[in-house]
């Protein structure tokens, strides 16, 4: 490595530029939350996708008349991004590519499937 990697250049005051790498931590950093839910909204500079869990109300000791009156679930949002719209690209690829080699990888649809597969 060149000493001068790590020294100010006199000439401009700022490090000259160089990659460092992103590490990513193991896949086994905790459960993570599922999303049931998902809205994408976006304005001229970014999208913006929030991910939540949308569950049933709880109707065990409801009566009939008070089930009919539920008219909204509340969402727990669980996760929120936002992407330039570069990096939305950038995922939507990833996503894309992921998606085919699960496809090939397990096979069905993703309709309804869980991750044990019928044989």
């Amino acid at each position: 490595m060149n000493p001068r990697d790590h020294e100010i250049d006199e000439d401009v005051g700022v490090l000259p530029a160089r990659l460092i790498r992103a590490v990513w931590p193991s896949e086994n950093q905790g459960i993570a939350p599922l999303a049931n839910a998902m809205l994408s909204r976006f304005d001229q500079d970014a999208f913006y996708l929030s991910f939540g869990q949308v569950q049933p109300p709880n109707t065990f000791d409801k009566s009939a008349e008070e089930i009919a009156t539920i008219s909204t679930l509340p969402v727990v949002v669980v996760a929120q991004v936002a992407l330039t719209p570069r990096r939305m690209k950038e995922l939507i690829a990833v996503l894309q590519s992921n998606y085919e080699r699960w496809e090939t990888q397990v096979g069905g649809t993703g309709e309804g499937e869980s991750s044990e597969r019928d044989e």
